[in-house]
C-alpha cells in the first residue's frame, strides 16, 4: 500500500471515532437529581467536576460527567429530589403471620 492509501485509511478511522464520540455526548436525556452542595459525600470540598444551574431559584449542583465547557444540561433534565415521605404500605396477611403478639396482652401503644 502506498502512503496516500494509508493516509486515507487513517482519516477514515479518525472520522469514525469523532462521529462515535459525538454521538455519545449528544445522547443525553437522563434525569439528574440536584444537590444543594457541590462535591461528593466523602469530599465536600471537591469542586473540580461539579457544575450548577439555577433551578427554581436555587443553585442545582450536579456532577459534570464529561459535560463540555460551553454546553449546558437542559433544565428539563434537572430535578430536585422529592421531599415527600412515601406512604407506608399496609401490612398484608403474610406479614401479619410473622408479627409477634405478647401473650400477656401488652402493646406499645399503652
Amino acid at each position: 500500500m502506498t502512503r496516500d492509501q494509508w493516509e486515507g485509511i487513517a482519516w477514515i478511522f479518525v472520522g469514525t471515532i469523532m462521529i462515535f464520540a459525538g454521538v455519545r455526548t449528544a445522547c443525553s436525556g437522563e434525569i439528574t437529581y440536584c444537590s444543594h452542595h457541590y462535591g461528593s459525600v466523602l469530599n465536600k470540598r471537591d469542586k473540580s467536576d461539579w457544575v450548577y444551574r439555577i433551578v427554581d431559584g436555587e443553585k442545582c449542583w450536579f456532577p459534570a460527567n464529561g459535560l463540555k465547557r460551553g454546553r449546558e444540561k437542559p433544565l428539563e433534565e434537572l430535578k430536585w429530589p422529592s421531599k415527600e415521605i412515601p406512604a407506608m404500605k399496609p401490612i398484608g396477611e403474610f406479614e401479619k403471620r410473622w408479627q409477634w403478639i405478647d401473650p400477656t396482652g401488652w402493646t406499645h401503644g399503652e
